[in-house]
């Protein structure tokens, strides 16, 4: 990269496993020859970005990894996937008005700043 102007930190090449994409409970056949596969961006048009992120990153780099489709695009508590979404939609919710837990308080804190609809009480 050095002789392209760029520093040595420019770029970094990381080497994983190759992926086995499953669907319908079965391996999806590719060939390097006939030019059949399946690139990043059809499976991230398929399943979500959130989906293919989360299903990506849970596994190392340098282990073997089955990427099931069908899982990956379930709305059930079978998809990990699932259980994060909702707990974000449900983190987001609270200070948009949605009801306080009742453990929450703010003693000694300045809640002045805050623009949420609701106050814990102090």
């Amino acid at each position: 990269m050095l002789s392209l102007g760029q520093p040595a930190g420019f770029f970094d090449a990381i080497i994983v496993q190759l992926v086995t994409v499953l669907k319908d409970g079965r391996e999806v056949r590719m060939s390097k020859r006939a030019g059949e596969f399946i690139t990043l961006r059809e499976l991230v048009d398929e399943v979500g970005v959130d989906a293919a992120r989360y299903f990506f990153l849970m596994r190392r780099g340098d282990s073997p990894f089955a990427f099931d489709v069908d899982l990956a695009t379930k709305q059930t508590d079978e998809n990990p996937v699932f259980y994060v979404q909702m707990a974000h939609a449900r983190c987001r919710h609270l200070p948009r008005g949605g009801i306080a837990p009742a453990s929450v308080t703010a003693e000694g804190t300045d809640v002045a700043g805050c623009r949420s609809r609701w106050r814990p009480t102090l």
